[in-house]
């Protein structure tokens, strides 16, 4: 949805001003951060009822994802008027490469889906025991 990519969500080589490569990096890496942040709200009613690790792990890894576009958002606006030294250019590209593979193990809609399952099981179990 943020011009970077196919509607699959491959990422396709694009030849675009800095400007714009910070604007569009910076509205993947917001919605990824931000969806982490959603999803991550039903985890906090399982503090030391559940394991919530796995989830947790899920989650930070895609909010990684996140802050690695908004990484490379602020280099491209940083070099707008010049060029990007290559090093740091291709750093910021690996590091997406890395978060990405991370975040790929592990869906952030099954750690969402997890969490809440978990949830209602337990509040489940909580009303069962409450009227017998």
């Amino acid at each position: 949805s943020a011009g970077l990519g196919s509607a699959e969500g491959v990422i396709t080589e694009q030849y675009l001003q800095y400007t714009e490569w910070s604007s569009r990096a910076d509205s993947v890496g917001g919605a990824l951060v931000g969806n982490a942040a959603t999803a991550s709200e039903p985890l906090s009613d399982l503090l030391g009822i559940a394991d919530i690790g796995p989830a947790i792990d899920s989650l930070t890894s895609w909010q990684r994802l996140g802050e690695a576009w908004i990484a490379l958002g602020d280099l491209a606006w940083r070099y707008q008027n010049s060029t990007v030294p290559p090093a740091q250019w291709n750093s910021a590209w690996d590091e997406i490469y890395a978060a990405q593979t991370d975040a790929l193990g592990a869906g952030i809609d099954t750690a969402q889906q997890d969490a809440e399952d978990t949830l209602i099981a337990l509040r489940r179990e909580f009303c069962e025991a409450s009227n017998p």
